[in-house]
C-alpha cells in the first residue's frame, strides 16, 4: 500500500510539475514539440500509476452539477488543472488549451482585467458549473446568460441560449455592440473592438482583494 500511494504521489507531482512549465513557456513553443513532450508524460504517468484513465476522468455530473460557487476562483483553478490532465490523453484537448495560451498572448494585453468572484456573483450567483472542452461554464439559475472561463486564463458573459456565433455581453451582462461618443452620437463597434470590451483577464488569487 506504501508503494502505491508514493507512486500515485509521484504521478500527481509529475504531472503538476509539467503542466507549470507548460502555462509557463507554451507560448514560445512549437506545437509539435508540446505535443510530443505531454505524448513522453503521458507514457510515464501510465508506468507509474498503471491506467489511471478512471482516476483522471473527470465529468459534470460527478461533483459539479448544483453547487454552491462560494469560490469561484478556487473551483475554477481546482477544475483547470483537471482539465490539464485529462489533455495528458486527449490531443484534441491539448490542443484547445493551447489554442486559448495563443489567444490571450496576441491579444490579452488590451483586456480589462476582472475578480472571477465578482463577475460570476452578478452574471450566476448560486448557478451551476459545467465543463466543455476546454472551457468552463458558470451558467444562472434562469438559464439565460453564463460565465465562458477559458483553461487560459480569461472569461466572457455569453446571453443563452447558445448561438453559433455566440451572443457576448460585457462583464455586467449588457450589449456593447454599439457605443455613443462625448457628442451623444451612436456608432456600432468593429470585430476587434467588440471583442476588446468582451473579453477579459482572470485575475490571479495574488491580484484579488
Amino acid at each position: 500500500m506504501r508503494w502505491e500511494l508514493s507512486g500515485v504521489y509521484a504521478a500527481i507531482k509529475m504531472s503538476t510539475t509539467f503542466f507549470y512549465v507548460l502555462k509557463r513557456y507554451a507560448p514560445f513553443l512549437r506545437r509539435s514539440t508540446i505535443m510530443e513532450k505531454s505524448r513522453r508524460v503521458a507514457r510515464e504517468f501510465f508506468k507509474i500509476l498503471g491506467s489511471p484513465t478512471a482516476f483522471l476522468k473527470i465529468t459534470e455530473d460527478d461533483f459539479l452539477k448544483g453547487k454552491t460557487m462560494s469560490d469561484v476562483k478556487r473551483d475554477y483553478s481546482e477544475n483547470v488543472k483537471r482539465r490539464k490532465e485529462d489533455a495528458l490523453l486527449d490531443e484534441k484537448l491539448m490542443e484547445k488549451i493551447l489554442n486559448g495560451y495563443d489567444r490571450r498572448k496576441r491579444f490579452g494585453d488590451n483586456w480589462e482585467s476582472v475578480d472571477i468572484n465578482e463577475v460570476v456573483a452578478e452574471i450566476a450567483p448560486n448557478g451551476k458549473i459545467g465543463i466543455r472542452d476546454g472551457k468552463i461554464f458558470f451558467t444562472n439559475k434562469e438559464e439565460t446568460m453564463r460565465v465562458v472561463a477559458d483553461l487560459s486564463g480569461y472569461l466572457r458573459v455569453e446571453l443563452l441560449p447558445e448561438t453559433t456565433n455566440g451572443s457576448y455581453v460585457d462583464r455586467h451582462g449588457k450589449d456593447v455592440h454599439n457605443y455613443t461618443d462625448e457628442r451623444g452620437k451612436q456608432h456600432g463597434r468593429t470585430k476587434s473592438d467588440f471583442n476588446r470590451v468582451t473579453h477579459y483577464r482572470i485575475k490571479k488569487r495574488e491580484e484579488m482583494e
